[in-house]
């Protein structure tokens, strides 16, 4: 970092290390369905058949709930310990749903809240509502901003991810996008009833995997200030920053075997003497209350900056993510000029690729013609995933058992690309 201080570009990676051994993590699963008029016939049919995906992927120490919703939320089958309970007892709960009239999501979401919210007290098991709809709310809060309060709720306080979809075309893909997002889960869009199954086995399968449940970023920031924040893996979106004064928190999705959690962002830097090393920040890991590992972003101070260009690419990333949220959002010239403005101003050639290849997806996303389609663009080019869930991680031949790791990995910035900086990063068993 120069002695005049300026803008740096931090990346902080946080992966929780994988588990050799036979168990996946505890699920609690609560399958939360619209049973409206228009999901009659081959919808109904094909829920019923991924709900009974579903329970032939659980554990005996995994729970699960059935929800149904039209004017009112309907609790088809209470929540059950599935070691506990006879499986006709599931299959008659399954049989039993049958389609109503209106669309109150709201009801749904707050009964299969309640499901699920305090069973155990284990400190690592994945909370998951599955939520399928066909159709906008037209009952109880029905839009997207008030939904998606109702699942940021149910994140922070419960430690519950929502898993939505959206089947055909009739449905509202603000608010399906909205929830899924607010609570750190995955959304999809369902062009087909028969694709219902594959997503509800999908969404099992992304729960068993979890490593580090609702886990939280806290930074505690010496004399500096934070700018932008995008999280880039494992999916491109601006994170929301709670918090004031010098404490920021950012909530991140569950750690997830074998996934790599990845935020980039601008900070602030005052001036400082040669040589002189300076905290950026304190970085705190933590899973609901539990201290997961800490960590902490260092700079050296420096009369000669342009001698030191070994994290240029930490600002071409930052330049990424800013460019593609952009792009998803539909200001693809904005986008464009952000990586025009880039380009040859870096010399590592591993920050020009990055910018190339984040000019070249601007490109392909600038030929689509609404969001769900750029967001499909996106997921398709360069390995780029986004939050839907066609862009879960590669189901591992193994499955888990106790006894992780979950490490922060090692923070590092670049003062304009090119100062010098020390990152450093250590595990604690989770």
């Amino acid at each position: 970092m120069s002695v005049e201080g300026g803008v740096g570009y931090c990346e902080i990676g946080i992966q929780a290390e994988g588990r050799p051994g036979p168990e996946q993590t505890p699920r609690h699963i609560s399958l939360c369905i619209d049973v409206s008029g228009s999901m009659s016939g081959n919808p109904i049919t094909h829920a019923k058949e991924g709900a009974r995906t579903v329970v032939r992927r659980l554990n005996p120490e995994d729970y699960i709930s059935i929800i149904s919703f039209s004017d009112d939320a309907d609790v088809v089958l209470d929540t059950v310990r599935y070691g506990d309970v006879d499986e006709g007892r599931i299959e008659d709960a399954i049989r039993s749903l049958s389609t109503d009239s209106r669309t109150n999501i709201e009801a749904g979401m707050r009964a299969a809240r309640r499901s699920i919210a305090d069973i155990g007290e284990r400190e690592t098991v994945a909370k998951r509502v599955i939520l399928l709809s066909d159709g906008g709310a037209n009952e109880g809060v029905d839009t997207a901003e008030g939904l998606a309060g109702i699942a940021r709720e149910m994140r922070s306080e419960d430690g519950i991810a929502i898993i939505s979809a959206g089947l055909g075309t009739g449905y509202d893909e603000e608010v399906v996008r909205a929830v899924a997002e607010a609570s750190d889960g995955r959304w999809d869009h369902l062009t087909d009833p028969s694709n219902i199954k594959q997503l509800f086995d999908d969404a099992v399968w992304d729960a068993g995997s979890v490593l580090v449940q609702a886990p939280e970023l806290e930074l505690d920031l010496n004399g500096v200030e934070i700018g932008d924040i995008y999280r880039r893996r494992p999916q491109v979106k601006e994170v929301d920053v709670e918090g004031d004064g010098n404490v920021k928190r950012i909530q991140l999705p569950d750690l997830l075997e074998r996934q790599l959690q990845e935020l980039v962002f601008q900070v602030h830097v005052p001036g400082g003497n040669e040589g002189e090393v300076r905290t950026l920040f304190d970085a705190t890991l933590s899973s609901m209350g539990r201290v997961v590992d800490t960590d902490s972003v260092t700079v050296e101070y420096t009369k000669y900056p342009g001698e030191f260009e070994e994290f240029e690419s930490v600002r071409a990333k930052f330049v990424d993510a800013k460019g593609i949220h952009e792009s998803i959002q539909g200001d693809t010239q904005r986008a464009s000029k952000l990586f025009q403005r880039a380009q040859g101003t870096v010399n590592d050639p591993n920050a020009q690729d990055i910018i190339d290849r984040g000019q070249a997806d601007n490109r392909r996303i600038s030929r689509a013609g609404n969001e769900n389609e750029r967001r499909d663009r996106v997921s398709k080019s360069s390995n780029r995933p986004t939050n839907r869930m066609n862009d879960l991680p590669d189901k591992p031949v193994r499955k888990r058992q106790s006894g992780d790791r979950g490490r922060g990995g090692g923070g590092r910035g670049g003062g304009n690309g090119r100062g010098r900086d020390r990152g450093r990063g250590r595990g604690r068993r989770t």
